[in-house]
């Protein structure tokens, strides 16, 4: 619990540094320096942990990863620049929702009905979030719907991941993760480049370091910690989020976008109980007929 707690609010932390540099940087600028510092931040744990450990054993897996969480990461920066922040989380927060039709398509997996409601619904709150016909101009309705696209890049690398990813170790997802995405954005960071002060690199080191510690500390907890209780407590981003978009940056949502948010939630809420159980229940589906197993064969044993 304490693992989870912290990497929420160093999760938030980082979310407001970037809101932070928004307007003081490009966003193709601040997203190479976020990969950049990532890698000097990570490059004396490599040296610790050893070459072997960063070794590739699927190319297309770090490939991938670079396009899909580089255009997500950029379109994350861009929402968090331009819209509130509860709203920009309240978007994001459908990542869980578009893995559904991922996972059902790419890995085959099969989807309940209730899940596909559950879903269904948490896009409805999207579109109260967003409002496009009320949109007073093309970029108002356009920005929303980037950081769907943007969640919707993070889906499909988790679901990518999950399939493809089985045989690299995490650093290594990590690491390169980090180098191929700033050569990645370095061209285009080059071209709209714009003066960095003390301050701009102190968020940046900033945004980098608790990005580091952030999945740091939540890989520790999937490794230690039930996905139920990882699952409840992760759904304090939302509240924070909004808690610190009032405090920081005076941004009081209508109660449209709280609605379409609490409608979010209780979709994603939904969908990962719904799943908790079913693995439950396949837990002791496979435990019962291990035990059915182990009966017969010690009964066909000869005394």
């Amino acid at each position: 619990m304490l693992l989870i707690l912290n990497a929420i609010l160093i999760g938030s932390v980082m979310d407001i540094c970037i809101k932070l540099t928004g307007d003081a940087l490009a966003t193709w600028q601040l997203l190479f320096l976020r990969w950049f510092v990532n890698i000097i931040v990570l490059l004396p744990f490599a040296l610790h942990v050893g070459w072997r450990t960063l070794a590739w054993h699927n190319p297309r897996v770090h490939f991938m990863r670079v396009v899909l969480v580089g255009l997500g990461s950029y379109m994350l920066f861009y929402s968090l620049a331009h819209l509130p922040l509860a709203m920009t989380i309240s978007l994001f927060f459908t990542e869980p929702l578009f893995m559904l039709p991922l996972a059902a398509l790419l890995l085959k997996e099969k989807i309940s009905p209730l899940n596909w409601l559950a879903a269904l619904a948490g896009f409805a709150g999207v579109l109260l979030i967003a409002r496009p016909a009320d949109a007073m101009s093309w970029e108002s309705a356009a920005v929303p719907f980037l950081a769907l696209l943007g969640a919707l890049g993070f889906a499909t690398c988790q679901v990518m991941t999950k399939g493809y990813g089985k045989h690299e170790t995490t650093f290594s997802l990590i690491f390169w993760l980090s180098v191929l995405t700033a050569l990645f954005t370095a061209p285009m960071a080059y071209s709209e480049w714009k003066p960095m002060t003390p301050q701009l690199w102190l968020l940046i080191f900033a945004i980098a370091g608790s990005g580091c510690l952030y999945n740091y500390l939540w890989i520790s907890a999937l490794r230690v910690g039930s996905m139920a209780s990882i699952a409840n407590l992760s759904y304090l981003n939302l509240p924070l989020a909004y808690l610190f978009g009032w405090l920081i940056f005076d941004e009081i949502p209508d109660l449209m976008t709280v609605v379409g948010s609490l409608v979010i939630l209780a979709s994603v809420i939904f969908i990962g109980r719904h799943n908790i159980r079913q693995a439950r229940k396949a837990k002791l589906v496979e435990s019962a007929a291990q035990a059915v197993a182990g009966t017969v064969a010690a009964k066909a044993e000869p005394c």
